[in-house]
């Protein structure tokens, strides 16, 4: 699910620096898992011809569309233990800054990627690492996500969905996968953020710099060793 940063979740932001240590590091691993990874799609990519696309590769898109209500759609693939956003932008409807930094991320360098996380099984609300709290009218009433890192930063989102958001339900795919078993996000020179840092250290995702912006995603460990190559549709490969 997309994070975007309005004015609430940046006037709770909590303050001061946020340090990565070996201790955060291995609260983090030990207190959530990947539950989705979402990507801005291309600006010129129009969302029927990435849905077709992705059919005719092999992959079972849901017939569902998640309208956030700024212009921004979801489109989703689910699998058995994670599942993949794919989100649209219009352009035109009022957002907030970083959706639209986000969203235009071939102009604006920054990345287009975000890392959701839930909590493993009995682990409370309060995490043991640093985050700050973000809330919109589309999350459960009483419920908030919460936030690694800076606001507006160049780096993709990391953030920990409450459970009523969590991962649920999976999809049969031709193509033959069925859990994502690693995620490789290459991000830019300034896009390598202490939120950044944390979790490729913690190793629920591999952080890598990069001049384009890519993400890699292996399902099953790869047993077949092959390569999906979406782009330039869009800026990801499955392995499988």
């Amino acid at each position: 699910m997309r994070v975007a940063l309005c004015p609430t979740a940046i006037a709770l932001c909590l303050l001061g620096h946020f340090g990565c240590t070996s201790t955060d590091e291995d609260a983090l691993a030990n207190s959530v898992e990947l539950d989705h990874v979402y990507v801005y799609v291309p600006r010129k990519a129009k969302e029927t011809a990435v849905v077709s696309a992705l059919e005719a590769a092999g992959l079972n898109v849901r017939p569902q569309r998640n309208d956030f209500g700024d212009g921004v759609t979801g489109r989703y693939v689910l699998f058995e233990n994670a599942y993949l956003e794919l989100l649209w932008y219009d352009g035109v409807t009022s957002t907030d800054e970083d959706t639209r930094r986000r969203a235009e991320w071939e102009a604006t360098g920054v990345s287009p990627f975000g890392v959701g996380m839930r909590r493993r099984s009995g682990i409370p609300d309060a995490l043991p690492f640093p985050t700050r709290p973000f809330t919109a009218p589309w999350l459960k009433p009483g419920t908030q996500i919460r936030v690694l890192g800076g606001v507006n930063d160049a780096g993709p989102d990391f953030f920990v969905v409450p459970d009523s958001m969590a991962h649920q339900g999976t999809a049969s795919h031709s193509l033959g996968i069925r859990r994502l078993t690693g995620a490789q996000l290459i991000v830019p020179s300034a896009g390598m953020t202490e939120a950044a840092q944390l979790v490729n250290a913690s190793g629920l995702a591999e952080i890598k710099e990069g001049s384009k912006p890519a993400l890699a995603l292996s399902f099953d460990a790869a047993p077949r060793q092959r390569t999906l190559d979406l782009r330039p549709l869009l800026p990801v490969t499955l392995a499988y």
